[in-house]
């Protein structure tokens, strides 16, 4: 457990490898503004709208959904009341798993640092398959030209293996920004940035959806629109801009959603860097992880091997003929959304867990009714999810194999920590 004494004393708590006061080999040179667009681009708005809102009508049936994205812009900015409070105690880049094991404790904190890792690298392998059907399709209607959708899926990893050395459905809409926090090692200052880099991230991105989902509805018609998303789900966004603003701006939206999924590929290829790089740094990890390149001052190792599993995991998707859109980018997605869901309630309770050990004054709305309320949401969202997800996968058996490797990724972090505490007690201690 985090030493008690010295939180009481200093009002936070330093993790190892965290917060980098002192020896920080990384470059502190975001503001609000930059991680604020890094998070944005990891919701990918355009993709989601052209790509996840017409499955989300197709799968619900609801013509409901701009109301879903204003309740879930709502149930994160009462989330991120905790959350915020909690970056500025526990200083440390692992986000969700620094804030569990500060206030739950190790064994599940790291828990919950295999399942965050599991989850991004979910979606960077399913966005990044995105990435290549729409390459693969906008390269065939202007050039005539057909190619495999995985060609152009590794030529997106291997762009971002390059670039990740100095560049830095309602929920899955949100899915990153609590990268505000991953990137506090680089914030110019941790503590003012990353509180106002959530909270602008969150209203942005929730404004945005619910007024565009809106739009979608009002286009195509209330009665109408869940019938037309199940009939083309792909097209239903372009075919209505082509409706209303003429062809070439349909054109034009069709190749800004490759760079805006590309963006969002390149988003998760960093947090998963950094969530690498943080449990390196904490010796949960292979050392070689937490290296810094000395130019750069970026993880490159980390990237490096984060490409490389997501290049593995696309080739065996491709061995195994899986759909990149109808099995990998829906499968991937719903698991990785439910991994996430699970780290923010479990993020929810680690601040309650965590000030009411602390003792530290704080008013009880901040520290009990709205992670309260939060972990009440998200719970309900969770199960919700759990009940509905034979649907997304199309059957109940892969609903059940698919869900229990989300499960699967958080008992190994745990088997990992009762390890470590068995085998390599100082480092169970340091983490």
């Amino acid at each position: 457990m985090v030493d008690m004494t010295d939180l009481s004393k200093t009002g936070h708590v330093e993790a190892p490898g965290g917060e980098a006061g002192s020896g920080n080999p990384l470059n502190r040179g975001l503001g609000v503004s930059q991680i604020v667009f890094m998070v944005v681009a990891a919701a990918a708005p355009l993709g989601l709208v052209a790509g996840g809102v017409p499955l989300a009508f197709a799968v619900s049936g609801s013509p409901g959904m701009p109301l879903y994205f204003a309740l879930t812009t709502v149930m994160l900015l009462i989330f991120a009341v905790g959350f915020t409070l909690m970056a500025g105690r526990v200083r440390n880049a692992g986000a969700f798993y620094a804030y569990v094991q500060a206030g739950l404790g190790r064994i599940p904190g790291l828990s919950a640092a295999t399942l965050a890792l599991f989850s991004y690298t979910l979606l960077l392998v399913g966005v990044n398959a995105y990435v290549g059907v729409a390459t693969s399709n906008v390269i065939e209607r202007y050039a005539d030209v057909g190619s495999p959708w995985w060609l152009w899926a590794f030529v997106s990893l291997g762009i971002i293996a390059f670039l990740g050395l100095g560049v830095m459905f309602a929920i899955f809409g949100f899915i990153g920004f609590e990268a505000t926090a991953v990137f506090r090692n680089e914030a110019k200052d941790p503590d003012v940035t990353v509180l106002r880099a959530t909270y602008v991230a969150i209203l942005v991105i929730g404004v945005f959806y619910s007024f565009t989902v809106w739009a979608i509805v009002v286009g195509v018609g209330v009665d109408a629109v869940t019938g037309a998303a199940k009939a083309d789900p792909e097209g239903l966004v372009l075919t209505l801009a082509r409706s209303y603003v003429g062809s070439v701006w349909a054109d034009v939206m069709q190749v800004l959603l490759i760079t805006s999924q590309f963006a969002c590929v390149l988003a998760f290829h960093n947090v998963v860097t950094r969530y690498q790089f943080a449990l390196s740094r904490a010796r949960a990890l292979p050392a070689p992880l937490g290296v810094v390149h000395p130019r750069h001052r970026a993880p490159s190792s980390s990237s490096a091997v984060a490409s490389a599993v997501a290049s593995v995991t696309t080739l065996v998707v491709v061995a195994l003929g899986l759909d990149p859109i109808g099995d990998l980018y829906t499968w991937f997605s719903g698991a990785a959304t439910l991994g996430v869901v699970l780290l923010m309630a479990a993020t929810s309770l680690a601040v309650i867990g965590y000030f009411r050990r602390a003792g530290e004054q704080q008013s009880v709305w901040r520290v009990v009714v709205a992670p309260a309320v939060a972990f009440l949401g998200l719970a309900c969202v969770g199960y919700l999810m759990v009940a509905n997800f034979p649907l997304l996968v199309g059957t109940t058996e892969g609903a059940w194999a698919i869900g229990g490797f989300v499960a699967l990724s958080a008992v190994v972090g745990a088997v990992q920590a009762l390890v470590l505490r068995a085998r390599r007690p100082a480092v169970y201690e340091r983490f």
